[in-house]
């Protein structure tokens, strides 16, 4: 599968949320971040594109986890970057991320998130699950580009400083201030910024890298050893001992042909 074909496929995925939660809010039905990421690895394993692994671990425990998600992204020619990610569910009907302050055993939860980064060299950031009315959408720079849809921020992602200043700063824990930032961006959109940051192309700018360079592991980490081989998409349920993520994705955007 082309570049172009596996970056889609995560546009679809974007698409697909804003959709749903739009449905959602107009049935007023229940519907969680950990439905929508369950959503996700369903989707994934659908398309069954063996550039991607998933699984997800049958550890129901929160406290035992650092991490919604961990995702990696690259190959092992050009390296690979790890990211430490937090599912949140944009409010549709108070403009509200109402769960930015959510505590794990006493603590917060980004810290928590900061934490499980820290350990295994990871990015951490927020993966936000969004449908927004009209009079709420202000994208930033986004919002005056004719080519993007309002459907492609149906998952977006951004760095963890900028949770830290919505959460110290009164009033900001909503979809404008979040999407302000030039470095909240379209989720996949991180696919290709990953790819220019591994490719080291100077004369392209990455605007998720922008304040920060991430650390690029030459190979996936060993605990990943018994998974990493497979060709097929699958969702693994027996290795939960060996990672503190509740799901993993591994993306590869090496060509076919790339020597391992």
């Amino acid at each position: 599968m082309s570049f172009y074909n596996l970056k889609n496929a995560f546009k679809i995925i974007g698409e697909n949320t804003w959709l749903t939660l739009k449905d959602v809010y107009d049935l007023k039905l229940s519907y969680g971040e950990t439905t929508i990421s369950d959503c996700i690895l369903l989707y994934l394993k659908k398309i069954n594109n063996p550039k991607i692994i998933i699984w997800k671990t049958n550890q129901k425990d929160e406290a035992i986890f650092g991490t919604d998600w961990e995702w990696w992204i690259g190959s092992d020619k050009l390296g690979w970057v790890g990211y430490a990610v937090q599912a949140k569910k944009y409010h549709t009907k108070n403009d509200r991320y109402n769960s930015f302050h959510h505590l794990v055993q006493n603590r917060q939860q980004w810290e928590v998130l900061q934490d499980h980064a820290r350990k295994w060299d990871l990015v951490p950031i927020y993966a936000l699950y969004n449908y927004v009315l009209n009079n709420n959408f202000d994208a930033g720079i986004y919002t005056a580009l004719d080519m993007y849809s309002k459907e492609m921020f149906g998952i977006t992602v951004t760095p963890l400083h900028n949770i830290i200043s919505a959460l110290s700063t009164k009033g900001c824990r909503n979809f404008k201030f979040i999407h302000s930032k030039l470095d909240t961006i379209p989720l996949y959109e991180l696919v290709a910024d990953t790819k220019i940051i591994l490719e080291n192309r100077d004369n392209m700018k990455s605007r998720f890298f922008e304040n920060f360079n991430p650390i690029i592991h030459p190979k996936l980490p060993k605990r990943f050893n018994n998974i990493t081989n497979s060709q097929v998409l699958k969702l693994e349920t027996k290795y939960e001992n060996t990672v503190s993520a509740k799901r993993v994705l591994i993306i590869d955007i090496g060509k076919d042909d790339e020597p391992k």
